[in-house]
């Protein structure tokens, strides 16, 4: 499933990280894989994934979900987006 609500200018990196999931369902087919975009603004209209720890797989750069933030307030997604949220 992909959602439409944002836009990806990358098309190529874009389905590079798809094809990262993939392997990463192939390595640890228990798990549900959500991809995240790194933001470039404390944007309030969307959700913020707060990664967990890390992952143990073959495939790189897997981190549990630590939380879901639903349309923070200005301050608080200033803050996720300074902890490096997603």
């Amino acid at each position: 499933m992909l959602p439409s609500d944002h836009y990806i200018s990358d098309d190529e990196a874009f389905a590079g990280f798809v094809r990262r999931a993939f392997q990463a369902v192939e390595a640890r087919p228990d798990l549900v894989i959500l991809l995240g975009v790194a933001p470039d603004s404390a944007e309030v209209g969307y959700g913020w994934i707060e990664p967990g720890e890390g992952i143990s797989s073959r495939a790189t750069d897997l981190y549990r979900v630590r939380r879901f933030w639903e349309k923070p307030s200005a301050a608080l997604a200033q803050m996720l987006l300074t902890r490096g949220c997603l």
